[in-house]
């Protein structure tokens, strides 16, 4: 299923994706795209910040990166990361 957010358009995974997010913090992938992913963190993040993330969609391949949280809700559990962070 395809979900629109600001200007593009991204995909909701098929199942569960585990996401790290930095030392001691974790959540859910929720959609992703080639502009970047929404996630939902255990623990409030940090906005404007810069944080570690890892995950895979295939159980096989790990992707890993540094990226800056463009934008959050108000509890600071929900927000997203664009690609170019």
């Amino acid at each position: 299923m395809e979900v629109g957010h600001k200007d593009f358009t991204r995909k909701k995974p098929d199942q569960l994706v585990y996401l790290e997010l930095g030392a001691g913090n974790g959540g859910m992938l929720i959609s992703i795209s080639e502009e970047g992913f929404r996630f939902r963190a255990v623990s409030p993040v940090r906005p404007n910040g810069t944080m570690p993330f890892a995950f895979s969609l295939d159980g096989r391949h790990r992707l890993e990166g540094n990226g800056t949280v463009e934008w959050l809700e108000e509890d600071g559990k929900s927000g997203g990361i664009p690609s170019d962070s």
